[in-house]
């Protein structure tokens, strides 16, 4: 037999036993449970009453899905089947879930009654019966109090939160306001933010308040105004007192609003946690009430399935969170700017930094050159390390963005798992300002609504 032969005798019982072998090892099907991460805040609104949920194991899978990890509980009072809700808190503490729990005594329902009446005795009472039914769950972060009130309930709703902060020491209550516009300053009784929010942080006594808004889904330029403009605006008010804030997300398209693609969600997000906010929270990913209001192609339908924007919202959340999480639930705010053709929401034009002397953008191709706009936001660690978070404001374009950095800086960027040092080129000549310098030079990418987070390592520290 010649050596040929030889070799394609011995080779054809091997190929037929990997092909037998091949088919018993055949593995397939579902992709692995996602672990959920819980470095930085991911909430969401849930309007559906208790009894109305889906399958206890499906809605914590839901969450865990959207990389939501402190949810706002299904709507309960003290006429629910008690033992079942405190089973699903157990659920929801093994899944390493924290809940905001939506008691309609101490939350909507005893607010109101508390505005209308002044009776705090009786909201004591409320918050002291919710406190004793599962005030102790180990799964429970807080409870919900109020959202968006108007002028003439502001004062006791603010009251009501301190009333949580007093009832039920260690947990943390949830209030929403409205966000800031000139024409919501009757809406919410206040001549000016400022004011408002002196009142709003000085009465509830809270560290954290959150606000919502949605222009920024809207297809006119002029919307981002008002979204950058409240992001600026909260995050110098929570600053200038000394506390936190965060911010409701749009994830369920109803009115004039739109959610065209991830993009949509991308950007929202990354701006947000650019600009200071110390919690998200998404309105809302399970809705449950089909047409009304217009809600349409939720990521959870009215029929309990998961649609494409759920692929959307659970990439995004789990993306940021696995990618940033740990860096921006430590990270303080500084500044803000605006590179590239505009700015938005009052935030300046970016002129150069000391550490950061240019953004020069540019597109896939020229003429998309022309529109494109970069947040440049500023924070700082623990340690006072200066970090730049850079996010492309384009909801549907990609950009090139072009960074110069001083001389004396090693920028390391946050990539999947780990920072990793950029390769600069060395840029001599360079004019900063009608200023000729020498810097370090580095082209990043950006996809639509896409966030890069950079350390900004000095050499001679």
């Amino acid at each position: 037999m010649d050596m040929k032969r030889l070799h394609m005798f011995m080779i054809v019982p091997c190929l037929a036993a990997t092909i037998v072998r091949g088919a018993v090892e055949q593995t397939g099907g579902l992709p692995p449970t996602p672990k959920l991460e819980t470095a930085f805040p991911i909430s969401c609104w849930t309007y559906y009453w208790f009894w109305d949920r889906l399958d206890d194991d499906y809605t914590i899978d839901n969450w865990i899905r959207l990389g939501i990890n402190e949810p706002l509980s299904p709507v309960v009072d003290g006429k629910i089947d008690k033992a079942a809700f405190r089973r699903f808190l157990d659920k929801c503490h093994s899944a390493g879930l924290k809940m905001i729990v939506y008691d309609n005594r101490c939350g909507p329902n005893g607010v109101k009654e508390f505005i209308r009446t002044g009776d705090e005795a009786k909201y004591r009472t409320l918050c002291r019966e919710v406190k004793a039914d599962w005030g102790d769950h180990p799964a429970v972060k807080g409870f919900y109090v109020y959202d968006e009130p108007l002028a003439d309930g502001a004062e006791r709703t603010f009251r009501a939160a301190r009333i949580h902060l007093e009832e039920f020491p260690g947990k943390i209550p949830y209030l929403n306001l409205l966000p800031w516009s000139p024409g919501n300053a009757k809406n919410i009784g206040a001549t000016d933010l400022d004011e408002y929010l002196d009142r709003a942080y000085g009465v509830s006594g809270l560290a954290d308040i959150g606000y919502d808004c949605y222009s920024q889904t809207c297809r006119e330029d002029s919307a981002y105004d008002t979204f950058f403009m409240n992001l600026r605006r909260w995050d110098g008010n929570a600053r200038r007192l000394g506390r936190k804030w965060n911010t409701t997300l749009l994830c369920v398209p109803h009115f004039y609003y739109r959610i065209d693609g991830i993009g949509d969600l991308r950007f929202q997000l990354s701006a947000a946690a650019a600009m200071g906010a110390c919690r998200i929270v998404w309105f809302y990913p399970d809705c449950h009430v089909g047409y009304n209001r217009n809600f349409r192609d939720a990521p959870i339908d009215p029929f309990g399935e998961r649609t494409e924007s759920f692929r959307w919202l659970g990439t995004v959340n789990r993306e940021f969170q696995h990618q940033f999480g740990t860096e921006f639930a430590k990270l303080r705010h500084e500044s803000a700017f605006f590179a590239g053709a505009k700015s938005y929401g009052g935030i300046p034009a970016f002129l150069g930094d000391r550490q950061l002397l240019s953004v020069a953008l540019g597109g896939i191709r020229p003429l998309e050159c022309v529109a494109h706009t970069m947040l440049v936001s500023f924070l700082l660690d623990d340690a006072g390390t200066r970090h730049v978070a850079l996010v492309n404001v384009s909801k549907s374009n990609p950009c090139d963005a072009r960074l110069t950095f001083a001389e004396n800086v090693r920028p390391f960027v946050k990539e999947w798992n780990r920072w990793k040092e950029m390769k600069a080129n060395m840029d001599r000549g360079l004019v900063v300002n009608g200023v000729e310098t020498t810097g370090k030079t580095v082209s990043y990418f950006f996809s639509p609504g896409q966030l890069h987070l950079i350390r900004l390592d000095a050499s001679d520290r």
